[in-house]
């Protein structure tokens, strides 16, 4: 039999053991819900009562979580343990704990993640929310890692700038992104990148770009016709106006 499993990631939807899908009465139900899976343990209602009605009375408060845990109760029965002083939710899973202790490697994995519970503003909802976006940045940046060592670097370029807008880094971070911007031949992104540099981290301004801003990199299989060309031209007397052409991606650039 499969586990009850709750989907924050993206539309709320709590599935039951039978494939069944429930829905919860209001947004604070589902945040408590999602709140108290991810804590796996007992929360106490004073704690519960303050992250998700913090402007209320105690008293209000207090009724409010009782209408919560009810309507929590009548989707998922036997998973929602409470007493007077806690509430707890044993035997379910959920998406966002699952990304949270083994996050996807795949850059298009990554891209279609979204955060939990956009559309809550409630504290259990933000806290969530930070969470997941602090273990986003952590895998994006190790995605980064992984494509360089792959030498991947357009992607190890958008791993890299993807973590940096969730976290600024530091600036060793950010000369990552500009080695991979550089490695991809980006000319825009190395610019952008240097001039964040010069802003945040007090780097030298941007220079002009030119060639050596890009290291080149090995043409593979060419040796014969390098050969053939380097001694054709060095048997040249007078200096001779030479024009590459071809189609994209056979190296001219590399060879200028």
């Amino acid at each position: 039999m499969n586990l009850p499993e709750l989907h924050v990631l993206g539309t709320f939807r709590l599935c039951t053991d039978r494939g069944e899908t429930r829905s919860l009465r209001t947004r604070k139900a589902e945040s408590l819900l999602a709140f108290l899976i991810y804590e796996a343990r007992p929360v106490s209602r004073d704690t519960l009562r303050v992250l998700l009605w913090p402007d209320d009375a105690p008293d209000v408060g207090r009724q409010k979580l009782r209408l919560a845990l009810l309507s929590i109760r009548s989707a998922i029965t036997e998973s929602l343990i409470t007493d007077r002083q806690s509430a707890q939710v044993c035997g379910i899973g959920c998406d966002l704990k699952h990304f949270l202790e083994s996050p996807p490697q795949d850059v298009s994995a990554l891209r279609s993640l979204r955060p939990p519970l956009e559309a809550n503003s409630d504290g259990a909802a933000v806290r969530l929310r930070d969470t997941f976006m602090i273990r986003l940045a952590r895998a994006w940046k190790a995605a980064g890692d992984h494509a360089v060592a792959e030498e991947a670097w357009r992607v190890a370029a958008e791993a890299y700038e993807h973590a940096l807008e969730i976290e600024p880094g530091e600036a060793t971070d950010h000369m990552r992104l500009l080695r991979a911007f550089r490695q991809a031949g980006d000319s825009a992104g190395v610019r952008r990148q240097q001039e964040r540099l010069h802003r945040d981290f007090g780097r030298p301004a941007p220079a002009s770009y030119d060639h050596e801003s890009f290291p080149s990199s090995a043409l593979i299989g060419r040796d014969t016709i390098l050969r053939e060309l380097v001694s054709e031209l060095l048997a040249e007397d007078e200096p001779v106006l030479r024009i590459l052409f071809g189609p994209p991606g056979i190296g001219k650039s590399r060879l200028a």
